[in-house]
């Protein structure tokens, strides 16, 4: 459970940092860490957690999972210079992602990282630059796709059912220079059921022991999509029950223990929602309170785009910090974003004491809400680190107030 916030603690926060902030809390991320790698452990001896970087690229986040001996999983050249320049070394770093430009591989290619192709032209650019540095040797995987039983099939990856995964092996062994150690699937589903993972944990097993049979298998990589600790609130809006850790442990682990009992490659994990939606809370005032209609309307100083930028029909869960002594109470009440967008409802029915000034504190908002946050009508807040095992430093800023110079130091005016 993440550290409660007193009164007097956002009296002064807001004083310091504005009417609107995160709060990251350092513990909760570094025991989720912990607690997802030992539900696996648990049962099977070889395991790696990467950090998804794409989820949240605060780099004092990363900096903490990097110190957890996490590896770093990018997406782009931007989260692999991101990574970089936090302290990840190339060979600390996975590189996935559908689109990587040629300058982008090659320097992973020539930091020793591993690269997880998703193309056809990415392994031409492998080629060619084996080709120019003869005597290099490039680490490599393949993203894998298959069908696990959903209405649609993903669109990343080398399909694995049609011939072509196993061609691109293949051709990956056969080049001078190329070293494919792994295996690689990410599918994203609404449900992150324990089903889902058992199946695409079987189909990558029963691949990697076909095409790696006669060479090393170093790893076998199932992605991420996990659900992570949830409250009641959020838990209760699903409506089956929502796997734990320990479930997905039990389910993943176990396989890769039944299918290699003596030489035991890596089963990697990609964690990024699971480990870091329950971290942060976003802080947030009440500017005003009106009625429109029969319908009571409060307005506040955040949006969807802070709390629930992805526009799931979830429900964000959330207290009402009342920062003055009143008893105003509002019954059935709309509760509104800062942006003149219609949609832009947090609650769609309020009922309790609220009061112009009070404090919103939204919880579970750790997963993608930095991220997708856009440059629209108004920058994003500060991220405070909360540390309540540091009474000397027990809130840190980790990331300022978005001004308006930052956001358009990249326009000509």
């Amino acid at each position: 459970m993440q550290q409660s916030v007193t009164k007097v603690q956002l009296k002064r926060l807001h004083s310091q940092y504005g009417d609107s902030f995160y709060l990251f809390d350092k513990n909760t991320f570094i025991r989720n860490l912990h607690d997802f790698r030992s539900a696996f452990e648990k049962h099977y001896q070889n395991v790696q957690l990467a950090y998804s970087v794409k989820t949240n690229y605060i780099p004092a986040v990363i900096k903490l999972a990097r110190q957890r001996g996490l590896l770093a999983e990018v997406v782009s050249g931007l989260e692999y210079e991101l990574v970089k320049r936090v302290g990840y070394q190339g060979n600390e770093i996975i590189f996935n992602g559908p689109v990587k430009d040629d300058e982008e591989l090659c320097r992973a290619f020539e930091d020793d990282a591993v690269v997880q192709f998703d193309s056809c032209e990415e392994i031409r650019v492998l080629k060619q630059y084996l080709c120019r540095n003869p005597g290099k040797k490039v680490r490599c995987a393949v993203r894998c796709n298959f069908d696990i039983g959903e209405p649609e099939r993903s669109r990343f990856g080398f399909d694995a059912e049609n011939g072509d995964a196993e061609d691109m092996y293949k051709d990956l062994f056969s080049i001078d220079g190329c070293d494919p150690i792994g295996i690689h699937c990410h599918f994203s589903t609404p449900h992150r059921s324990l089903n889902s993972f058992k199946k695409r944990t079987e189909k990558l097993i029963r691949f990697a022991q076909k095409v790696f049979s006669g060479h090393d298998l170093n790893y076998i990589n199932v992605g991420g999509g996990f659900f992570g600790p949830l409250p009641e609130h959020l838990s209760n809006q699903f409506s089956y029950a929502t796997p734990s850790f320990e479930d997905y442990g039990e389910t993943v682990a176990k396989l890769m223990d039944q299918q290699f009992p003596s030489q035991k490659p890596v089963l990697i994990m990609e964690p990024g929602i699971s480990v870091l939606a329950s971290t942060m809370r976003f802080v947030c005032r009440v500017v005003s309170i009106k009625k429109i209609g029969k319908k009571q309307v409060i307005t506040v100083t955040g949006s969807l785009h802070n709390i629930r930028p992805t526009h799931s029909s979830v429900e964000m869960p959330f207290h009402v910090m009342k920062m003055s002594q009143h008893e105003n109470k509002v019954e059935g009440a709309l509760i509104g974003g800062y942006t003149c967008v219609r949609n832009d409802i947090l609650c769609s029915s309020f009922s309790g004491e609220i009061q112009t000034g009070d404090s919103i504190v939204f919880d579970h908002v750790g997963a993608y809400n930095i991220v997708f946050k856009p440059p629209f009508i108004r920058g994003a807040p500060a991220v405070l680190m909360i540390d309540e095992h540091n009474p000397g430093r027990d809130v840190e800023m980790i990331k300022e107030n978005e001004t308006l110079d930052m956001m358009f130091s990249a326009y000509m005016f």
